[in-house]
């Protein structure tokens, strides 16, 4: 198989220290949360973070081009994309042997080099989800700021870019790991914009850069949610980085989840009149009482439900077990009626797509999506992948 191989060095050490250390040092956490969270990018270049071990510890190319030679990934863990487009995934899968011949695709290591050498990028997403080093960071980062982390690999060759210009719905954090990459940041159209806000933003005529810059091996760049960016290789050079995304819970979600609790209580049951002769609102529950009573909801709700908003990015996500992603793809062979089960009822309940099989000990492949088989089997997979259901093994 080619190598996609940069001249830059290897680093193979996993980082042990404070996760958010090792994304924003020099930088202090006060200072980060009340200077740029939200609010600013920044770069780190490696030479001014000596003490820091670093966040391209955590992967290596060698590990990423084992993992695709070895037949360990299943679309979509394994996405091609060039020029800001998305390749067709028949480009690059295949099915997975199976007697079924709608079952859901794996790669294709020999397509995916193939598009590579024409100037596509491999995205490995989901790190957080299979790779131990990655899926054992990120809990621990997630648990320290609160919220959901999930990390995905860009391997762009020289002379390339994924992905054109754009604003994504989660704060990022860019590790660049082997060669170099060009970026450009520019302000943003809407400030911390939700993700519907997102997708009618027309960003045609945003063409002026706050600032260029080109991130070398080890540098670290942080790009709040909302501000527009791009990023191209050399000429000269190939680029592998990592995104390490963060989601916290914003208020807005917080009073969504609450809302479904509101029924319960008394006093949020009560009408709220206003008087037209004031404008004024008028009854027992007033704005200092209800925000004390959201309070207090809060406060019995822990922190379960804020967790489950962010259920798609993998918070503290289980250890893997035997029959895992490897055990689907490559030793059980599962067709559309292998047996299912659920491993976290919690996860599944909130799943539009596991919300009918929610209360079903024992489901099939072809239960999750009748009217669409592909679709069931590669969604099957992508959850056995990230521990929400599990295969049945007939002893």
């Amino acid at each position: 198989m080619v190598e996609f191989r940069s001249t830059s060095r290897e680093v193979k050490a996993a980082p042990e220290d404070d996760p958010l250390r090792s994304l924003i040092a020099p930088l202090g956490e006060d200072r980060f949360f009340d200077e740029f969270w939200e609010k600013q990018y920044f770069h780190l270049p490696a030479a001014d973070r000596p003490d820091v071990r670093k966040p391209q510890e955590l992967v290596t190319l060698t590990e990423l081009e084992e993992a695709l030679e070895n037949y360990l990934l299943a679309y979509p863990q394994v996405r091609v994309m060039r020029d800001g487009a998305a390749v067709a995934k028949e480009a690059f899968c295949g099915d997975l042997g199976s007697t079924n011949a709608r079952l859901a695709t794996r790669i294709l290591p020999d397509n995916v080099v193939a598009l590579y050498e024409t100037g596509a990028s491999i995205l490995f997403q989901g790190l957080q989800v299979w790779h131990p080093r990655v899926r054992s960071y990120c809990s621990r980062l997630a648990s320290a700021i609160g919220g959901a982390v999930a990390a995905n690999a860009y391997l762009t060759p020289p002379g390339s870019r994924a992905l054109a210009l754009h604003c994504d719905p989660h704060d990022g954090f860019v590790c660049q790991i082997v060669g170099s990459k060009a970026w450009q940041v520019t302000y943003p159209a809407i400030e911390l914009p939700t993700e519907s806000q997102l997708a009618t933003l027309d960003l045609s005529d945003r063409h002026e850069p706050i600032e260029s810059f080109t991130l070398g091996q080890g540098d670290v760049l942080y790009i709040p949610r909302g501000f527009p960016h791009c990023a191209e290789t050399t000429e000269r050079e190939a680029s592998l980085h990592l995104t390490i995304s963060l989601r916290i819970p914003t208020w807005s979600d917080v009073l969504r989840m609450l809302a479904g609790d509101a029924a319960s209580e008394l006093d949020f049951r009560r009408g709220v009149r206003i008087d037209p002769r004031t404008s004024a609102k008028t009854g027992e529950l007033n704005e200092v009482a209800a925000a004390h009573k959201l309070w207090q909801m809060m406060g019995r709700c822990g922190n379960g439900p804020l967790d489950r908003m962010a259920v798609g990015d993998g918070i503290n996500p289980p250890e893997p077990r035997s029959h895992g992603l490897t055990g689907a793809v490559l030793g059980l062979r599962p067709s559309c009626d292998t047996r299912l089960r659920m491993r976290d009822s919690g996860r599944a309940a909130i799943l539009p797509e596991l919300a009918h099989l929610a209360e079903k000990t024992v489901f099939t492949i072809d239960e999750i999506n009748p009217n669409d088989p592909e679709a069931s089997a590669a969604l099957a997979i992508r959850m056995v992948a990230e521990g929400i259901i599990e295969i049945v093994v007939e002893e």
